[in-house]
């Protein structure tokens, strides 16, 4: 574990970023459609949701104790990345 900053390596950077941002963010690119189709579904106003997984450790300001800076910064990301989203398909597509 990436206990000191003297730890960090480019590839343990990369690799928490692919998996943790990366790859949920592009299971939502890639499931819009589906999502779309389930918003428009049912009585009154329906809706579709997306839920992704972050950790605490990914709070900028809830961060006391430091070290693993891979998983800190790709958890951080995602959460950006699902805000970002949520923003644009709750205008657009109704999706939460």
């Amino acid at each position: 574990a990436e206990t000191s900053l003297s730890k960090v390596q480019k590839s343990s950077l990369l690799l928490a970023y692919e998996v943790n941002a990366v790859g949920p963010i592009l299971v939502i690119k890639h499931m819009r459609p589906f999502l779309k189709i389930g918003a428009s579904l049912g009585t009154g106003k329906g809706f579709s949701l997306v839920a992704n997984m972050s950790a605490r450790v990914g709070s900028i300001g809830d961060n006391a104790l430091g070290g693993w800076h891979s998983y800190r910064a790709s958890k951080t990301a995602l959460n950006q990345l699902t805000k970002t989203a949520s923003v644009e398909l709750g205008k657009k597509d109704n999706i939460a």
